[in-house]
């Protein structure tokens, strides 16, 4: 009896930590002039200043969008805030964390990266250039 319940619960709390893990991020934008629309390749929009709830796993655009001004994209990257371990410095190459220490320069593997994802640049910035009179 208790070996099915605790698998259950093994799998509910697992789903959570999920939910958890990657209950996205706050990205903000910001434009100057400020009241343009931000436009994400994901789907979501917002005026200008304005902030957004989107997955860590997610790199996207943002088109800024304002009338009489010329429009504006920017990458936007998820990448992985890693802590640095002492004596060295950790990085993510191809999927698995490697150090390497300021006194050799041979990587030592370190398993899966540890790190939570972040989006950059956060905030978002753009200057929107008047449309040029023709």
């Amino acid at each position: 009896m208790r070996v099915p319940v605790l698998a259950a619960l093994s799998v509910a709390l697992a789903g959570c930590a999920a939910l958890v893990s990657d209950g996205g991020n706050p990205v903000a934008f910001v434009t100057d002039p400020p009241g343009a629309t931000a436009r994400t390749s994901l789907g979501q929009s917002c005026t200008t200043p304005c902030r957004l709830r989107i997955s860590r796993l997610d790199s996207f655009t943002v088109r800024f969008e304002k009338a009489g001004f010329e429009p504006r994209t920017v990458q936007v990257f998820s990448i992985e805030d890693v802590p640095r371990p002492e004596g060295g410095i950790r990085a993510t190459i191809g999927g698995i964390g490697v150090r390497v220490g300021i006194a050799d320069s041979a990587p030592a593997p370190l398993g899966p990266p540890v790190g939570r994802r972040v989006h950059t640049p956060n905030p978002v910035t753009a200057t929107l250039l008047p449309v040029a009179a023709r």
